[in-house]
């Protein structure tokens, strides 16, 4: 009975759509109990999870589900799948010496076969986190190209028409914002070229010091070599763009409509 009130995570979520590895992830989470304030536009769930993930995976799902719901925020409050442990032992119970099934804790591959997923997840992160903590502040002149000021722009890097306007914070960056210009410094570059399709997948992260995005776009043919052989790490860029959900990640993205160093 208590079995048939758990709702799979994926079923309860249905609009989000998060990318492969978060998916095969989240496979046997279950859901016991959700609550919905509309007055605090928040949700609160409780979640079992074969493999509780750690802080930083449930944060990323929880900001992941708050940009598809259009909440303030989603409080996942995890636990270890208890409600399963019970079923293998409950089929013994006539037979009492049966706890050998008890050692079941056997069909812990589920939480073997996803922890790579999170591990790959995790590492992504962490390689992104030591990059950004690896950059030293701005210095004081480079302050003058947020003013605007056109002697302090450079070339158009991608796109048709310079960017005039003034950019945003990346702090105050949220999805619902659409089209968006940001001004920071790249410090990583994840560029991958698709050679049976004749593509690029143009793809790098910039810094203003108040936050981070990562700038990220399909381009058929040699379209984004512009970018690929014009953009550098360390390089300071001013980037119009649309703020997207990475379907692969389930992160905000930026997708550039122009470049300008």
């Amino acid at each position: 009975m208590p079995e048939a009130q758990k709702i799979p995570f994926l079923t309860l979520f249905s609009a989000w759509k998060p990318g492969e590895e978060l998916a095969a992830l989240v496979a046997g989470y279950r859901v016991t109990r959700a609550v919905i304030d509309k007055h605090t536009r928040s949700i609160k769930a409780s979640v079992e999870c074969p493999a509780p993930p750690d802080d930083e995976l449930r944060r990323t799902i929880e900001r992941s589900l708050s940009l598809t719901y259009r909440v303030e925020r989603v409080e996942l409050e995890v636990s270890p799948l208890a409600g399963e442990q019970p079923v293998a032992a409950a089929q013994s119970v006539p037979v009492e010496e049966k706890p050998i099934p008890v050692p079941q804790p056997t069909p812990a591959p589920p939480p073997a076969e996803e922890d790579p997923a999170a591990a790959a997840f995790r590492r992504t992160e962490e390689i992104r986190r030591k990059a950004l903590a690896g950059l030293k502040a701005p210095k004081a002149p480079e302050k003058k190209g947020s003013k605007g000021s056109p002697k302090s722009r450079g070339k158009l890097l991608f796109g048709k028409h310079e960017i005039k306007r003034l950019p945003t914070p990346m702090r105050q960056l949220e999805l619902d914002m659409g089209t968006v210009i940001v001004e920071g410094d790249v410090f990583a570059i994840d560029h991958r070229e698709l050679k049976k399709r004749g593509a690029w997948v143009v793809s790098f992260d910039v810094t203003d010091y108040t936050g981070s995005v990562r700038v990220n776009k399909f381009f058929p043919g040699d379209e984004g070599k512009g970018i690929v052989d014009g953009v550098k790490k360390g390089q300071r860029l001013l980037i119009q763009g649309k703020l997207n959900i990475d379907r692969f990640t389930g992160d905000m993205v930026l997708e550039p409509y122009a470049i300008m160093e």
